[in-house]
């Protein structure tokens, strides 16, 4: 039964791996990123810009770990509406 549910798979699991790591290293770039001009905008003495780095970088962490999130459960289900036909469950025995 296995073999017939990894044939059934539109896009592999590999696939959906690949772009949540991606993201997850992307988000931490980002965020180191958001850090070192926060550490900027202080030293300029910029304390309106490091609220708004701020929220922008939480906004960002936010965004990117649903991305991985979203990945991660697509990696494990797959497409459901495109792989099982429209079937919204599959029963796993």
């Amino acid at each position: 039964m296995g073999d017939s549910l990894a044939k059934e798979r539109f896009v592999s699991a590999s696939t959906w791996f690949r772009l949540g790591s991606v993201t997850v290293e992307t988000v931490i770039a980002l965020a180191l990123l958001a850090s070192a001009a926060s550490l900027f905008a202080v030293s300029i003495g910029d304390p309106e810009m490091v609220a708004l780095i701020g929220a922008g970088a939480v906004a960002v962490i936010v965004l990117g770990l649903a991305l991985a999130r979203l990945f991660t459960y697509l990696e494990i289900n797959g497409l459901p509406v495109i792989e099982n036909g429209g079937e919204s469950t599959r029963s796993r025995v």
